[in-house]
């Protein structure tokens, strides 16, 4: 109805007209108004759950076997009272989507009505001390869970005597049963099964009659979802699912780099990439072989992640009744949500063998020939004051002497000096070699020569002919000198 809104305001006295507004303005106006003043969990969408209890009366298969199951006492204190029947749930309608109970043993009634929760939930959700998941695990793994398992809808028209529908039927109660697994702590994060048996639970799967008419179909989709999300949180056989397990490979050096090589035996290794953000490391794949270099020592483990490739697994909504393992409350149910990204991660520990360091020593003639039984002396100091000795060695007959397995971390220092020249030979007295080894330097080979009146160590090959020349011009040069001098004299 079409109207003016007049608008007045007091001053002075008396009420003076501010404006005048059509009726219908001013009430969108108002009605924006109290619409921002409303919190916005007003605004969370409510559903209605729909039971069903199966077999239906017109199933040829009610009578076949039991349908339900006895009391159940699983782990961390949850509860299931005995039923005569397979219950499914479905929310907004008798034909709508199918809801999975994560609260096993809490109540539940037809035309309940349950709120959606935003991915926060999960956050606030409690478990009990000692469960093997995070909340956040729980929520992966009913994700995948869903993602492999039935997650239409439930119709009137589900039958055991219906190949179509008995499909249907037992892989959504393989669907349920798993979930069930995942909240009350059965699996791990790798999915893997737990033996509560043991513990002096009953396990989920009992749900499940021996005398179920649908027993071997259930069973048959039990297995096939177990395979497919354990595949898909699958890992290398060499990596851990967390870093504190995780594997250490020890790269060897060979000449040039450090380089090791892992076999992957699940086949899983084309589906992860490799990375470290602490080290300079080369990662190379070929078949299920992972090869990965450096060029630099890694005395400390680092920590390499592996991301499995293109994962998602199901988007989980939660519709609950706000209250979370309270036996007042009422079941909250998750149904199935667009994909979302899933990734799944896998970790190595990477570090470097020391390198071997050596130091050779060739001890020859002036001519170049090898001298034998010529005895050196190794030291080794971390200060260069207060030397310890590493061992002495003679030459073989090839005029060499090596030593191996030495500390290369350029912090340790070597010297070596001979200690028994051949006969009529000068001894050396300066060290050979005096220094540290490192990454660069690692493996030093010195070449030595002296006689009866000179003697000169130096490193390198044929390079020493050189020095000798030089050494001989010098003399040369001081005689010629010197016999000028005397000349002189003479004159």
């Amino acid at each position: 109805m079409e109207g003016l809104f007049l608008i007045f305001k007091f001053e002075n006295g008396r009420f003076v007209l501010k404006q005048i507004i059509k009726c219908g303005t001013a009430f969108l106006l108002v009605l924006v108004l109290c619409l921002c003043l409303l919190p916005t969990t007003a605004f969370a969408a409510s559903k209605q759950v729909y039971i069903w209890n199966f077999p239906l009366s017109d199933d040829t298969l009610k009578s076949s076997g039991k349908w339900g199951h006895g009391a159940l006492n699983l782990r961390f204190g949850y509860h299931v009272a005995a039923n005569n029947y397979t219950q499914f749930r479905c929310l907004d309608s008798w034909q709508g989507e199918v809801a999975y109970c994560i609260e096993p043993g809490v109540l539940q009634k037809n035309y309940d009505s349950l709120t959606d929760h935003d991915d926060a939930w999960w956050d606030r959700m409690t478990l009990p001390a000692g469960h093997p998941l995070t909340p956040r695990e729980v929520q992966r793994l009913i994700g995948r869970v869903m993602s492999y398992g039935y997650h239409g809808s439930i119709g009137g028209g589900w039958w055991a005597d219906v190949e179509a529908t008995a499909e249907k039927m037992a892989w959504a109660y393989a669907t349920q049963i798993l979930i069930w697994e995942v909240v009350v702590g059965e699996r791990d994060s790798s999915f893997r099964h737990m033996d509560v048996k043991s513990m002096g639970y009953n396990e989920a799967l009992e749900r499940v009659d021996s005398t179920h008419p649908l027993r071997s179909k259930i069973l048959s989709y039990y297995n096939s979802i177990v395979s497919s999300v354990q595949t898909h949180s699958k890992r290398p056989s060499f990596c851990g699912s967390l870093p504190s397990n995780a594997e250490t490979l020890e790269l060897s050096w060979d000449g040039s780099k450090f380089v090791g090589s892992v076999t992957d035996t699940n086949g899983m290794l084309g589906k992860y990439s490799f990375g470290c953000e602490d080290a300079d490391l080369t990662f190379s794949k070929s078949g299920n072989v992972l090869t990965v270099s450096t060029e630099k020592p890694i005395p400390e483990a680092v920590t390499v992640v592996g991301s499995k490739n293109g994962t998602t697994h199901a988007g989980v909504v939660v519709w609950g009744d706000g209250v979370w393992g309270s036996a007042t409350g009422i079941q909250d149910v998750v149904t199935y949500s667009a994909s979302v990204r899933d990734p799944v991660t896998a970790y190595l520990k990477i570090k470097t063998a020391a390198i071997p360091g050596r130091i050779t020593v060739k001890k020859v003639d002036a001519e170049g020939a090898p001298l034998q039984g010529i005895g050196f002396l190794l030291e080794s100091s971390a200060d260069q004051v207060n030397w310890q000795e590493v061992s002495t060695a003679e030459t073989g007959a090839g005029g060499t002497v090596c030593w191996e397995d030495l500390t290369v971390d350029g912090g340790t220092y070597y010297r070596v000096t001979e200690v028994q020249a051949a006969e009529r030979m000068t001894l050396l007295t300066e060290p050979l070699f005096l220094g540290t080894l490192d990454a660069s330097e690692h493996d030093i080979t010195i070449t030595a020569c002296n006689n009866a009146g000179f003697a000169l160590p130096f490193t390198g090959g044929a390079g020493f002919i050189i020095y000798i020349l030089f050494a001989a011009l010098m003399l040369g040069m001081g005689v010629y000198f010197c016999k000028k001098s005397t000349m002189k004299k003479e004159n």
